[in-house]
This record gives C-alpha cells, sequence and structure tokens, in this order.
C-alpha cells in the first residue's frame, strides 16, 4: 500500500518531533534580567532545571542558550553581591556599626566609669546618642548626658559626648575615640 500523494515523508517515517522552547529556561533569564541579584536566587536553579529538561528531551525542547545566559547573568549578579560586600569589609568599612543601645550603654560607662580612660562623672544617669550615618574610619558622632532631676522636673543636661569613629579591632569590634565636655 502506498502513502497517500500529499503526505510528504516517505510511508512509515514519522515528521521531526515540533520543538518547543523550554518556559523554565524564558523564566530563569526574565527573572535575573527583571530582578537581578535577587531574581539571580531563584534564576540560577532554574536555568540548571531547564538544561537538564532540554537535555533529557531528545530534541522536544529547545533553549539551552537561554538558560545558559541565565546562567552567565545570574552569577555575574552573584559576583557583583560577593566583591560588593568584601571590599568594604577588607578596608573596614562598616556601615551599620554597632546597635544604638550597646553605644549609648558604652558611652556612659566610660562617662561615669573611673578607669584610667573613664571620665568619672557621677551625676550621670542617662545619655542619649545620635550615630553616624556611617560607622567609617572618621566619622563622628555625639551623645548627650543628662542627670536625674528632682521628681516631676525634666532631667537637665550635664555634658556632650563626641566620638570619632576608629578602625574596627582585629576581632571584629566597633571602636570609637571620644571626649567629654561637662556643661558648666
Amino acid at each position: 500500500m502506498a502513502a497517500p500523494a500529499a503526505y510528504p515523508y516517505p510511508y512509515g517515517y514519522a515528521p521531526p518531533p515540533v520543538q518547543k522552547t523550554s518556559r523554565m529556561a524564558i523564566w530563569a533569564l526574565v527573572l535575573v534580567i527583571a530582578l537581578g541579584a535577587v531574581g539571580a536566587l531563584a534564576g540560577i536553579p532554574l536555568a540548571f532545571a531547564a538544561r537538564s529538561k532540554i537535555r533529557q528531551s531528545g530534541g522536544a525542547l529547545k533553549g539551552s542558550g537561554l538558560a545558559l545566559a541565565a546562567l552567565i547573568v545570574g552569577f555575574v549578579y552573584v559576583a557583583l553581591v560577593a566583591v560588593a560586600i568584601a571590599i568594604p569589609t577588607f578596608l573596614g568599612i562598616t556601615h551599620s556599626g554597632p546597635p544604638l543601645q550597646t553605644l549609648t550603654y558604652s558611652v556612659q560607662n566610660q562617662i561615669t566609669g573611673t578607669a584610667p580612660n573613664d571620665f568619672g562623672d557621677a551625676r550621670v544617669s542617662n545619655v542619649v546618642c545620635t550615630p553616624p550615618s556611617q560607622w567609617t574610619t572618621g566619622s563622628t558622632f555625639t551623645c548627650v548626658a543628662y542627670a536625674t532631676a528632682p521628681s516631676g522636673l525634666p532631667a537637665s543636661e550635664v555634658g556632650h559626648y563626641y566620638g570619632t569613629v576608629e578602625q574596627n579591632a582585629s576581632d571584629g569590634t566597633y571602636q570609637w575615640n571620644g571626649r567629654y565636655v561637662p556643661s558648666t
């Protein structure tokens, strides 16, 4: 029995499968391009999975290049984030500094303490600090020292502490040099 004349393939042969582009590969690339480093968190694993599915499809899926592009762009974003974190860390530049509560506690202890580098002002009962916007070497901050007032009256200001951020200690703790100026 002969194949019908309109059939373009020899009898017993099927046409090649129609290739479809992998949606996973498309979404992986869209994620890393549209969402940058955040999208890379989902786009990179998705691209790996897409490449695996494309290889296993036996030619039914295409888009390996899209998935590869998603991997390259995603890993570039990851590398840029790593460099952005590593350089300031390597140079000793930090932005967050110690928590405000820790800074206030440390300054108050230095103002009221009696150790060799302390100021020994026993009148101080409370300190309010305004930290620098960035904890980089040379940044400054100010704290206001208050004394306990008689009941019902507002606390009175008894001095100012002026701090200058220094390079972090070798153990990563924050350091600063400060001077205390009591009010007259």
